[in-house]
């Protein structure tokens, strides 16, 4: 509707309508988002800075959005032809699209992993389609950094990242076995092994004893067993054998010579 028809007050009042809803509509998205990062920290979620990170953006393209769309509206209500602005702009945004589709797909592929918390700083990680391991150095909406096994830095454009497995995720059985000495008495070797598991335990990891499993001529295997967090199972199955080591030298134990 132009000015002739409707009248300078008429026009006057669609355009405030306009620029009311429309900043209702923008203060709405972002109170909403707002109060969803509150509560992600309020609740300590790990995720909580990608998430904010997320509502913003959204908060962000909202108001371009918005305000793109209320300016074309009060451009048609003041008389202006918009129907080549808009021709325009759907040519620009066509170029656009075909000239940046890799990074629009990296930036969409990072949103979405750190939406869903795939990986974080620090962790270590394995790329199985692209053979690439090591532990995180930065997540960012375009790219991932990776340092390698050798300290390599790699940085790996996200819409690669199509398969990930997290080591430092959930928990995994650790079993370590001990060989002793066919000669020494069960009892002591299992009081022995109970100590060091007992010196070893606390409230989030339990080491036990499971018993013999194994006998071989001259040895016989005990195998001690935990259930530990993703990526600690190496350092706790280094200190179970040096504990057990030292509970059997303090009782003159001996382990199995080697084959």
């Amino acid at each position: 509707m132009n000015l002739a028809n409707a009248g300078p007050l008429g026009v006057v009042l669609r355009i405030v309508l306009v620029v009311v809803i429309a900043l209702a509509v923008v203060e709405v998205v972002s109170t909403v988002f707002r109060r969803l990062e509150a509560v992600d920290r309020a609740h300590a979620r790990g995720s909580a800075a990608r998430r904010a990170t997320l509502y913003r953006l959204i908060i962000s393209a909202t108001r371009y959005v918005v305000g793109f769309i209320a300016l074309i509206i009060v451009l048609d209500f003041l008389g202006v032809h918009t129907t080549s602005i808009l021709a325009g702009a759907g040519i620009v945004g066509l170029a656009v699209a075909f000239g940046a589709q890799n990074f629009v797909q990296d930036v969409v592929t990072g949103l979405s992993l750190m939406y869903e918390d795939t990986y974080q700083v620090g962790e270590s990680v394995l790329f199985p389609a692209l053979a690439l391991s090591g532990t995180v150095e930065e997540v960012g909406i375009r790219i991932t950094r990776i340092v390698g096994p050798s300290g390599e830095l790699v940085t790996l454009p996200n819409r690669l990242v199509s398969e990930v497995t997290n080591y430092s995720r959930g928990s995994v059985s650790l079993s370590v076995p001990i060989t002793m000495d066919v000669a020494c008495d069960p009892a002591a070797v299992r009081a022995a092994l109970s100590d060091a598991a007992q010196k070893l335990s606390t409230e989030a990891v339990a080491v036990k004893v499971t018993g013999i499993t194994a006998v071989a001529p001259g040895a016989v295997t005990w195998t001690l067993s935990a259930t530990v967090p993703n990526g600690q199972q190496w350092a706790l199955g280094m200190a179970v054998r040096e504990a057990v080591l030292a509970a059997c030298h303090a009782r003159g134990l001996a382990l199995a010579p080697a084959p």
